[in-house]
This record gives C-alpha cells, structure tokens and sequence, in this order.
C-alpha cells in the first residue's frame, strides 16, 4: 500500500460523514407520530449512481464547498450506501421473508397525507407509497428535510389503498403501487427542477439518482420545507385539532428559524401562518398562469409544497405557448386546466384559513362561511397584481417599472391584460387533440413573437402580422376570428406604445430601448417545455455511457442556466463555464432540441 494512502482514505471518510445524519431520524416523527409509518430497510444491491448534484450538496454541508465537481469512489460508496435502500414492508413481514434480507439500523417514515385519487378522502390510507424519508439536516442555519422515492411498495399508496391489498415491491400488475421509479424518471425530475428554478419558479431539488437493472431508479430529493398542504388537510378532514396545532406549530417554527418567513411585527404566529400561505398560493397561481406551469393545484395540495414550491412531476408540465385547455388523464378524472389552477389555489388558501381558524379557536367554520373573509379578498387582490408584474416583466419591464405602472398606470395596465390574455387565447378550429396523456386544443398564434420585432409592428400589414405571430409547429390555417385576431392584436401594439411611452416621459429613451431589448431577448429565448424534457432525457439515456456522471451534472445544470432570462446572467455564466468537448458537442445537441420544441406542451 502507498505511504499515507490509508490516511487519505480516513480523511475522506470524514469528509463524507454528514451523510451519516440521514439515518431516517426526522423531528416530525415525535411532533405527529400519527402521521408516521415506520420501515426498517435493506440495503438495495446493484445500484450505480447515475446524478449526483454537487452544489446542492455543497449548499447543504454534504460536501466541502472546496470538493471538485467530481465523483469519487469513497463519495459513490457513501452514497450507496445512504441511499441505495429498499423498505421491509407489509406483503415481507406477511410472507416472512425478513429473514433473507440485512437489515440496516434505525427506521425510516413514510408520511401520512390526504390524496384525492383514494377511496377515503379523509386520508386514512394514504401518503408517500413509493417514498421514505431519509432524514434531515442543519447546515449554516438553514435545515433541510431529504427523501427517497422508488423505495418500495408502502401500504399507503392508492393501489393498496383502493384494492385493500398488500403489494410486493415491484409487482408487475400494478405501475405506481409496485413502489420502484426509474432513472427516466429521476432525469426528468434533476432537469426540470433546475429550469424551473431559473424561471424564479420553486420546487423540490434532486440531490441523487441512483439507477437499477430494467432501467429502474430512486430519485433523492430535497426541500427546506417538504411537507404538502395535504400533511395538513388529513387531520383537519379527521378534526385531529390537537395534531393538526402541533403541525402547524412545528412548520412555523421551521420556515422562522430557516428565515423563509420573517415576523418582525411579531404577530401571532395562527394569524401569521395564515397570511403567509395565502399570499403564497396567490403568488404561485398567477405566476403559474403566466408562465405557463401547468401544475393541477387541486384542493388535497398533493403535487404542491405549503411553500408553494412543486413536487412530484408526474403530471406537472410547461408549455411554451398557452395550452389553456390542456388536461391531464388521471384514469378517473379529467384534471383542472392552466386558467383553473387560480380557483383551486383559492380553495387551498381558504381551506388554511378554516384550519387556522380551527387551530386558534376550536371551532371549525364551513367553508362557504369563508367565502367573503377579509383574508380571502387578499388572496385575489395579491393574484391579480402578481399576474400582472408577471406579465408586464414578460414584456421587458423591470419589476419596479412594473410595480410603477400598477401603481399609476393601472386602468391602462388592465386593458393590456385582457387583449394579451384574449390573444393568447385564440386556437385553432380543429377542435380537441388527443396527447398522450390528455387532451387540448391548439393555440392559433405565438402573442410573444410580436415582442421580438425590432421596430415599425404597427406599420405591417394584416397578413405580415399574422405570419409574425404564426406558430411554428402548426402555421394559421383559416379560422372564423382571424380579423378578430388581428384587430386585437392592433389595440395590443397600441397599448404596449402607451405604456413604453408612460416609462419614457418618466426616465428617458434610453429605459424604453432598454425595456424593448429586454422583451426581445425574453421572447426570443426558447423554452424547454414538457414535452422537450421528456425528449432531453431519452437522449442523455441514449447516449448512455458516452457520457460521464460528470458530464451528465454539467450538462444539466448548464441547460438550465440557459434558461436563465436574464440576458447578462446568463451570458455570464455560459461564458465561465468550461465545457469539454464531449460537453459541448452534447450540450448543442440538448440546445437545438429545446428549440425543435419550444411551442409544444
């Protein structure tokens, strides 16, 4: 053995030992030991780590912040060895084949949460059926809460739920209830939460993928708040006040001491956690809508973290144009569409407000009594001026320029609210089309390419108009509302001319050249949408062992920075990187993709 090489060894072992905190030990366990179903795991053989985040490893003290961007064999043992994990469960121990397995120490949680695609709507049977809770961990303040999914088949998932059936991990007759994921899955997840992320738009982060035979996965994610408003709902539905108070206690205590939420006022915690969750799904309904994240927001808050951050992206998509009429086939159900998600974020922030008020008064109030709470009124006031700032900063305007214009300009920032909403909206005749997993309508025109012409729009002539605005995947074809279009379009021009002009009697030319540069830009930048992720993903699983876990992080993390619509960040950060050529020639690649599908779902 080389000289020191085993001192080496120990030094990294060190280096590594803050993944010994995830032992499965979670605070939440002794707060509401009720929402709780405990597993002993094995440790799941074969795996290879296919992702690992390094910065975000770094931003929760995993890692060294000095530690190369690089895997090494003590840091992929280590990693295994954390998370590599299969639960003992229910269909086991009733076959008794715990014997066969080495069983790690400690236990690990599954969570109890209310979900909607179960046969009891109050949450008795349901949760996390395909998840473990890994644990948790405080670094530089902040405490993080770290998951598995694709750990096994738990009793809470909807197939044995509704069936009333214990299922073995990975039986084949059933999808979701077999408790695996995959790596496709794990991809997805990684990729999506970083584009998101550069839309200014929260949701889980992808610590890990770890990939199996077959193609199957556990996908590591991490929050500094994981629990759903659906932790919450189960014991307000059960009228668990006691529970349901210890909860609500324990999540203040957390976003404060995380310094998510500040109470310089100091006003009662209830009173507080109420305002702070209604602003919260008032801000995401309206920049969902404007950005075009299509994220259900059903009522049970089961794809949706009570910091308004998304997980689980099953079912979440993000278009590139507005598919206002998408659903989502969930088998029983049809889901909400993109204009709807508003209506049931309303009823999520009242059905906080009956919780709260449960909580802080031991009575429960309906929830149509509700209905005109003054806190409710500031649910759709914080929307509509959210919605607008996302719309007005679409088209190049600061967000105080945006704020300056609500303000003093808001009769005149309203009526271009509704033509842009009214164009955005036009589709084409044809009628409903079947996607894979749903159904929509096509958009007739691309509103946003008008904001990418230099100068003189309103000078075009109708049919130079419509050939700007012509979507790329589907062209205009003959339609009933085409000069009802263009005249909408028409008073569009006018009215961004009106605003521009508002701005410029205030700073000058040069902020209007800047407003104008910065819509262009914006609207020139393709969007990885749904339906491009899916497709990014099949290719870095194609290209396989062409590239490395290395390549795979940096590919990732540069794609999102691409999405940054921020022209000097951006540029910035493409320029520091260091691309290899095996980087680069992929990264080309993923970008013409992003452009092939910029206008899909």
């Amino acid at each position: 053995m080389p000289r020191n090489s085993g001192r080496r060894s120990n030094q990294r072992e060190v280096a590594y030992a803050a993944f010994d905190g995830l032992n499965g030990e979670h605070s939440l366990r002794d707060v509401v030991p009720e929402d709780v179903v405990d597993y002993v795991v094995r440790e799941r053989k074969g795996g290879v780590v296919k992702f690992f985040n390094f910065g975000l490893a770094k931003r929760m003290g995993l890692i060294a912040d000095e530690h190369p961007d690089k895997m090494t064999k003590e840091l992929e043992t280590k990693l295994l060895s954390t998370f590599s994990l299969q639960i003992v469960n229910e269909y086991d121990l009733l076959y008794n084949k715990i014997s066969r397995f080495k069983l790690k120490p400690g236990r690990y949680m599954a969570t109890r949460y209310l979900q909607l695609q179960h046969n009891c709507k109050k949450g008795r049977t349901s949760g996390d059926g395909r998840s473990i809770w890994n644990g948790q961990v405080t670094y530089r303040g902040k405490t993080w809460d770290v998951s598995s999914c694709g750990t096994g088949a738990t009793k809470l998932s909807p197939a044995a739920g509704n069936n009333n059936k214990l299922y073995e991990t990975g039986d084949p007759s059933v999808s979701y209830g077999c408790g695996y994921s995959t790596v496709s899955e794990g991809y997805v997840d990684a990729l999506f939460s970083e584009v998101l992320e550069q839309d200014q738009v929260d949701s889980e982060k992808i610590l890990c993928v770890i990939g199996y035979a077959k193609g199957y996965g556990i996908t590591v994610r991490a929050g500094l708040n994981l629990l759903r408003p659906s932790h919450f709902f189960m014991h307000l539905k059960q009228n668990r006040r006691d529970s349901l108070k210890a909860l609500v206690d324990f999540y203040y205590q957390r976003q404060i001491k995380n310094g998510v939420w500040k109470n310089k006022d100091k006003v009662d915690k209830y009173s507080f956690f109420a305002k702070k969750t209604v602003e919260t799904f008032a801000k995401i309904a309206a920049q969902f809508e404007a950005k075009y994240v299509f994220c259900w927001l059903d009522w049970d808050g089961d794809n949706i973290l009570l910091d308004g951050g998304i997980i689980d992206f099953g079912s979440v998509r993000r278009f590139g144009l507005c598919y206002h009429d998408y659903r989502f086939d969930d088998d029983q159900r049809w889901s909400t569409n993109l204009k709807e998600q508003r209506i049931k974020a309303e009823y999520t922030a009242r059905t906080l407000l009956q919780l709260i008020d449960f909580v802080s008064g031991n009575v429960k109030p309906s929830l149509d009594s509700l209905r005109q709470d003054r806190r409710l009124k500031d649910f759709w006031k914080i929307y509509e001026d959210e919605l607008r700032l996302t719309y007005l900063q679409r088209v190049g305007f600061s967000h105080l320029q945006s704020q300056q214009l609500l303000r003093f300009h808001r009769r005149t920032v309203n009526r271009f609210l509704t033509v842009i909403q009214t164009v955005e909206r036009y589709w084409v005749h044809s009628g409903w089309h079947q996607t894979p997993d749903g159904k929509t309508r096509l958009p007739l025109v691309n509103v946003w390419k008008l904001f990418t012409v230099d100068e003189g729009v309103e000078t075009l002539e109708d049919q130079e108009l419509l050939d700007i605005l012509a979507t790329d995947t589907y062209g205009v074809e003959p339609i009933l509302q085409e000069q009802q279009c263009i005249k909408q379009v028409r008073q569009l021009i006018r009215i961004y001319q009106k605003l521009l002009e508002s701005i410029g009697q205030q700073a000058g030319t040069k902020a209007v050249n800047q407003i104008t540069s910065r819509a262009k830009h914006r609207n020139m930048q393709p969007v990885l949408t749904g339906d491009g992720i899916c497709v990014a993903v099949e290719d870095i699983l194609r290209w396989g062992n062409r590239l490395s876990l290395e390549d795979r992080y940096v590919l990732i993390k540069m794609i999102g920075l691409h999405q940054s619509f921020s022209l000097k960040e951006r540029e910035q950060l493409l320029k520091m990187a260091k691309l290899s050529k095996t980087q680069q020639k992929y990264f080309s690649k993923l970008v013409n993709l992003i452009e092939s599908y910029k206008e899909s779902l």
